[in-house]
Protein backbone atom coordinates (compact mmCIF):
# COMPACT_ATOMS: atom_id res chain seq x y z
CA UNK A 1 0.00 0.00 0.00
CA UNK A 2 1.36 4.00 -0.82
CA UNK A 3 1.87 6.44 1.93
CA UNK A 4 0.27 9.81 1.79
CA UNK A 5 2.50 11.93 -0.05
CA UNK A 6 2.30 15.61 0.26
CA UNK A 7 4.33 18.10 -1.94
CA UNK A 8 5.21 21.69 -1.66
CA UNK A 9 6.25 23.83 -4.40
CA UNK A 10 5.23 22.52 -7.99
CA UNK A 11 7.27 23.90 -10.37
CA UNK A 12 9.76 21.80 -13.29
CA UNK A 13 11.59 19.61 -10.77
CA UNK A 14 8.53 18.94 -8.56
CA UNK A 15 6.50 17.57 -12.17
CA UNK A 16 9.57 15.17 -13.18
CA UNK A 17 9.37 13.59 -9.24
CA UNK A 18 5.47 13.42 -9.92
CA UNK A 19 5.62 11.82 -12.92
CA UNK A 20 8.32 9.18 -11.78
CA UNK A 21 6.19 8.68 -8.34
CA UNK A 22 3.01 7.63 -11.10
CA UNK A 23 5.07 5.35 -13.05
CA UNK A 24 6.24 3.37 -9.87
CA UNK A 25 2.36 3.68 -8.43
CA UNK A 26 2.86 6.54 -5.44
CA UNK A 27 0.58 9.10 -6.31
CA UNK A 28 0.74 12.37 -5.28
CA UNK A 29 -2.31 13.08 -2.54
CA UNK A 30 -1.78 16.74 -1.61
CA UNK A 31 -0.28 19.54 -2.99
CA UNK A 32 0.74 23.11 -1.32
CA UNK A 33 1.49 25.77 -3.71
CA UNK A 34 2.40 29.70 -3.14
CA UNK A 35 -0.83 31.15 -4.43
CA UNK A 36 -4.59 30.56 -4.61
CA UNK A 37 -3.62 31.74 -8.26
CA UNK A 38 -1.62 28.37 -9.33
CA UNK A 39 -4.24 26.09 -7.69
CA UNK A 40 -6.00 26.27 -11.60
CA UNK A 41 -2.89 25.28 -13.52
CA UNK A 42 -1.95 22.79 -11.06
CA UNK A 43 -5.33 20.92 -11.57
CA UNK A 44 -4.99 20.86 -15.33
CA UNK A 45 -1.58 19.42 -15.11
CA UNK A 46 -2.61 16.30 -13.00
CA UNK A 47 -5.74 16.04 -14.87
CA UNK A 48 -4.06 16.09 -18.65
CA UNK A 49 -1.30 14.33 -17.36
CA UNK A 50 -2.35 11.40 -15.10
CA UNK A 51 -6.44 11.50 -14.94
CA UNK A 52 -6.84 12.64 -11.83
CA UNK A 53 -6.43 15.34 -9.34
CA UNK A 54 -4.96 15.94 -5.82
CA UNK A 55 -5.94 18.11 -2.88
CA UNK A 56 -4.21 21.37 -3.90
CA UNK A 57 -4.32 24.45 -1.49
CA UNK A 58 -2.41 27.80 -0.34
CA UNK A 59 -2.86 27.17 2.98
CA UNK A 60 0.37 25.67 5.16
CA UNK A 61 -2.31 25.20 7.83
CA UNK A 62 -4.54 23.14 6.04
CA UNK A 63 -1.98 21.20 3.98
CA UNK A 64 -0.36 20.15 7.34
CA UNK A 65 -3.65 19.20 8.70
CA UNK A 66 -3.32 16.25 6.17
CA UNK A 67 -2.23 12.93 7.28
CA UNK A 68 0.89 13.15 5.35
CA UNK A 69 3.76 10.44 5.72
CA UNK A 70 6.09 11.90 2.92
CA UNK A 71 6.91 14.71 1.39
CA UNK A 72 8.97 16.00 -1.16
CA UNK A 73 10.05 19.67 -0.49
CA UNK A 74 10.48 21.43 -3.75
CA UNK A 75 9.81 25.26 -2.91
CA UNK A 76 12.56 27.97 -3.27
CA UNK A 77 15.65 27.03 -0.74
CA UNK A 78 14.80 30.18 1.32
CA UNK A 79 11.40 28.39 2.51
CA UNK A 80 13.17 25.29 3.13
CA UNK A 81 14.04 24.93 6.29
CA UNK A 82 10.31 26.59 7.63
CA UNK A 83 8.86 23.48 5.76
CA UNK A 84 11.48 20.79 6.91
CA UNK A 85 11.03 21.55 10.95
CA UNK A 86 6.65 21.94 10.35
CA UNK A 87 7.18 18.02 8.69
CA UNK A 88 9.83 17.08 11.01
CA UNK A 89 7.71 17.99 14.21
CA UNK A 90 4.60 15.96 12.40
CA UNK A 91 6.86 13.19 12.55
CA UNK A 92 6.74 13.35 7.99
CA UNK A 93 9.86 12.08 6.20
CA UNK A 94 11.15 14.97 3.59
CA UNK A 95 13.18 14.44 0.63
CA UNK A 96 13.94 17.79 -0.15
CA UNK A 97 15.46 19.54 -3.11
CA UNK A 98 19.12 21.17 -2.58
CA UNK A 99 20.52 23.23 -1.27
CA UNK A 100 19.19 21.43 2.26
CA UNK A 101 18.43 25.44 3.24
CA UNK A 102 19.63 28.45 1.93
CA UNK A 103 18.68 32.40 1.95
CA UNK A 104 20.84 34.92 0.36
CA UNK A 105 21.27 37.16 3.68
CA UNK A 106 21.44 34.46 5.66
CA UNK A 107 24.35 34.89 8.57
CA UNK A 108 27.22 32.30 9.33
CA UNK A 109 25.81 32.31 12.89
CA UNK A 110 22.10 31.26 11.79
CA UNK A 111 23.50 28.63 9.38
CA UNK A 112 25.13 26.85 12.50
CA UNK A 113 22.33 27.18 14.88
CA UNK A 114 20.04 25.32 12.19
CA UNK A 115 22.17 22.54 11.24
CA UNK A 116 22.33 22.15 14.92
CA UNK A 117 18.56 22.49 15.41
CA UNK A 118 18.56 19.55 12.22
CA UNK A 119 20.94 17.30 13.89
CA UNK A 120 19.05 17.06 17.04
CA UNK A 121 15.86 16.66 16.23
CA UNK A 122 14.35 13.94 17.36
CA UNK A 123 12.38 12.86 14.77
CA UNK A 124 15.08 13.16 11.76
CA UNK A 125 13.96 11.80 8.34
CA UNK A 126 15.50 13.37 5.69
CA UNK A 127 17.23 12.90 2.08
CA UNK A 128 18.86 15.59 0.22
CA UNK A 129 18.56 15.41 -4.01
CA UNK A 130 22.03 15.11 -4.50
CA UNK A 131 20.86 12.05 -7.11
CA UNK A 132 24.00 13.18 -9.71
CA UNK A 133 26.48 11.53 -6.73
CA UNK A 134 25.32 8.08 -8.44
CA UNK A 135 27.41 8.44 -11.33
CA UNK A 136 30.26 8.98 -9.09
CA UNK A 137 29.05 5.35 -8.07
CA UNK A 138 29.06 4.32 -11.43
CA UNK A 139 32.36 5.49 -12.49
CA UNK A 140 34.07 3.56 -9.35
CA UNK A 141 32.63 0.30 -9.79
CA UNK A 142 33.42 0.50 -13.33
CA UNK A 143 37.37 1.36 -12.61
CA UNK A 144 39.83 0.26 -10.17
CA UNK A 145 41.06 3.38 -8.80
CA UNK A 146 43.74 3.01 -5.93
CA UNK A 147 43.35 7.03 -5.40
CA UNK A 148 41.88 10.22 -6.37
CA UNK A 149 44.12 13.16 -7.16
CA UNK A 150 42.20 14.63 -8.56
CA UNK A 151 38.67 15.75 -9.27
CA UNK A 152 36.98 17.59 -11.74
CA UNK A 153 33.26 18.35 -12.15
CA UNK A 154 31.67 20.35 -15.01
CA UNK A 155 27.57 20.92 -14.82
CA UNK A 156 26.25 23.59 -17.16
CA UNK A 157 22.80 23.72 -17.07
CA UNK A 158 19.47 26.10 -17.85
CA UNK A 159 18.29 28.42 -15.44
CA UNK A 160 18.33 31.86 -14.47
CA UNK A 161 20.50 32.18 -11.67
CA UNK A 162 23.43 34.43 -11.66
CA UNK A 163 26.83 34.77 -9.59
CA UNK A 164 26.82 33.10 -6.77
CA UNK A 165 23.45 32.24 -7.23
CA UNK A 166 24.44 29.55 -9.23
CA UNK A 167 26.55 28.26 -6.59
CA UNK A 168 23.64 27.96 -4.52
CA UNK A 169 21.84 25.89 -7.06
CA UNK A 170 24.33 23.89 -8.59
CA UNK A 171 27.23 23.57 -5.81
CA UNK A 172 24.87 20.55 -3.86
CA UNK A 173 25.75 18.76 -6.67
CA UNK A 174 29.43 19.11 -7.16
CA UNK A 175 29.64 18.52 -3.29
CA UNK A 176 28.03 15.38 -3.35
CA UNK A 177 30.26 13.62 -6.06
CA UNK A 178 33.36 15.40 -3.61
CA UNK A 179 31.81 13.50 -0.67
CA UNK A 180 31.17 9.92 -2.44
CA UNK A 181 34.20 9.86 -4.13
CA UNK A 182 36.83 11.00 -0.92
CA UNK A 183 34.64 11.41 1.81
CA UNK A 184 35.38 13.51 4.73
CA UNK A 185 37.47 16.08 4.25
CA UNK A 186 39.12 19.32 4.52
CA UNK A 187 39.21 22.32 2.10
CA UNK A 188 42.04 24.92 1.83
CA UNK A 189 43.67 27.02 -0.48
CA UNK A 190 40.27 27.58 -1.75
CA UNK A 191 40.43 30.05 -5.48
CA UNK A 192 37.01 31.44 -6.76
CA UNK A 193 36.15 32.93 -9.85
CA UNK A 194 32.23 34.13 -10.15
CA UNK A 195 30.91 35.86 -12.95
CA UNK A 196 27.16 36.56 -13.80
CA UNK A 197 27.14 33.41 -15.83
CA UNK A 198 30.07 31.08 -15.08
CA UNK A 199 31.24 30.34 -11.88
CA UNK A 200 34.35 28.24 -10.82
CA UNK A 201 36.29 26.71 -7.90
CA UNK A 202 39.63 25.52 -7.07
CA UNK A 203 40.89 23.72 -3.63
CA UNK A 204 42.56 20.91 -2.10
CA UNK A 205 40.35 18.60 -0.13
CA UNK A 206 43.16 17.16 2.30
CA UNK A 207 45.47 16.48 -0.39
CA UNK A 208 43.36 15.65 -3.65
CA UNK A 209 43.06 18.93 -6.05
CA UNK A 210 39.75 19.92 -6.93
CA UNK A 211 37.96 21.66 -9.68
CA UNK A 212 34.19 22.70 -10.20
CA UNK A 213 33.05 24.19 -12.93
CA UNK A 214 29.30 25.67 -13.25
CA UNK A 215 27.28 27.47 -15.73
CA UNK A 216 23.66 28.62 -16.03
CA UNK A 217 21.28 30.34 -18.36
CA UNK A 218 18.16 29.49 -20.60
CA UNK A 219 19.82 28.83 -23.80
CA UNK A 220 23.26 27.66 -23.00
CA UNK A 221 23.82 23.82 -23.97
CA UNK A 222 23.78 21.38 -21.26
CA UNK A 223 26.85 19.45 -19.86
CA UNK A 224 28.06 17.24 -17.44
CA UNK A 225 31.54 15.96 -16.70
CA UNK A 226 33.42 14.02 -14.18
CA UNK A 227 37.11 13.59 -14.56
CA UNK A 228 38.75 11.14 -11.89
CA UNK A 229 42.10 11.71 -12.62
CA UNK A 230 42.76 10.61 -16.31
CA UNK A 231 39.46 9.26 -15.97
CA UNK A 232 37.03 11.39 -18.16
CA UNK A 233 33.09 11.10 -18.31
CA UNK A 234 30.70 12.82 -19.86
CA UNK A 235 26.84 12.50 -19.24
CA UNK A 236 24.84 11.31 -22.14
CA UNK A 237 21.17 10.78 -22.66
CA UNK A 238 19.46 9.45 -25.60
CA UNK A 239 15.59 9.05 -25.80
CA UNK A 240 12.74 11.11 -24.31
CA UNK A 241 9.85 10.67 -22.02
CA UNK A 242 9.53 7.28 -20.23
CA UNK A 243 11.93 5.59 -22.41
CA UNK A 244 15.16 7.98 -22.13
CA UNK A 245 18.11 6.59 -21.36
CA UNK A 246 21.75 7.74 -19.35
CA UNK A 247 25.26 6.82 -20.65
CA UNK A 248 28.61 8.04 -19.21
CA UNK A 249 30.77 8.00 -22.30
CA UNK A 250 34.15 7.52 -21.30
CA UNK A 251 36.92 9.97 -23.53
CA UNK A 252 39.59 7.30 -24.44
CA UNK A 253 38.35 4.62 -22.59
CA UNK A 254 35.39 2.69 -21.92
CA UNK A 255 31.38 3.43 -21.65
CA UNK A 256 28.99 3.10 -18.82
CA UNK A 257 25.90 2.18 -20.82
CA UNK A 258 22.60 2.36 -19.78
CA UNK A 259 22.56 3.58 -15.84
CA UNK A 260 19.09 4.04 -14.17
CA UNK A 261 17.87 7.58 -13.57
CA UNK A 262 19.79 9.14 -10.13
CA UNK A 263 16.10 10.74 -9.94
CA UNK A 264 14.63 7.76 -9.80
CA UNK A 265 17.21 6.17 -7.70
CA UNK A 266 17.03 8.68 -4.98
CA UNK A 267 13.57 8.37 -5.24
CA UNK A 268 13.67 4.52 -4.62
CA UNK A 269 16.01 5.57 -1.75
CA UNK A 270 13.77 7.65 -0.12
CA UNK A 271 10.16 5.46 -0.97
CA UNK A 272 12.27 2.17 0.74
CA UNK A 273 13.01 4.57 3.71
CA UNK A 274 16.53 5.66 3.34
CA UNK A 275 18.32 8.24 5.14
CA UNK A 276 21.48 9.79 5.05
CA UNK A 277 21.52 12.86 7.17
CA UNK A 278 24.98 13.29 8.11
CA UNK A 279 26.30 13.08 4.47
CA UNK A 280 23.52 15.90 3.48
CA UNK A 281 24.39 17.98 6.87
CA UNK A 282 28.22 17.82 6.00
CA UNK A 283 27.32 18.61 2.28
CA UNK A 284 25.72 21.90 3.52
CA UNK A 285 28.71 22.66 6.08
CA UNK A 286 30.81 22.54 2.90
CA UNK A 287 29.31 24.72 0.85
CA UNK A 288 29.13 27.07 4.24
CA UNK A 289 32.43 27.27 3.89
CA UNK A 290 33.12 27.34 0.40
CA UNK A 291 30.08 30.75 0.33
CA UNK A 292 30.86 32.51 3.50
CA UNK A 293 34.60 31.51 4.24
CA UNK A 294 33.95 30.10 7.89
CA UNK A 295 33.52 26.64 8.95
CA UNK A 296 30.76 25.53 10.38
Amino acid sequence: MTKFIGMIGFGLIAKVHTKILFQKKNYVNVVLVKKERSINDVESFFDNEFSYIPKITSSYEQFFKEKIKLLFLCSPPQTHFFYLLKALDRGISVFCEKPLFWENQISFEEIKNRILKIRNHKRLSLLVNTSNSQFADEILKFNKIKKIKFLKFVFHTNGSNKFSDISVDLLPHGLSILIRVLGSGKISNLESNILEFLVKYKFLYDSADIEFEFMQGDKIEKKMIIQLNDLVYRRAQTGFGSSYKVHLICEGGENIENIIDPFQTYIDFFLNGYTQHQIDLFNLELMCEILKGKTC
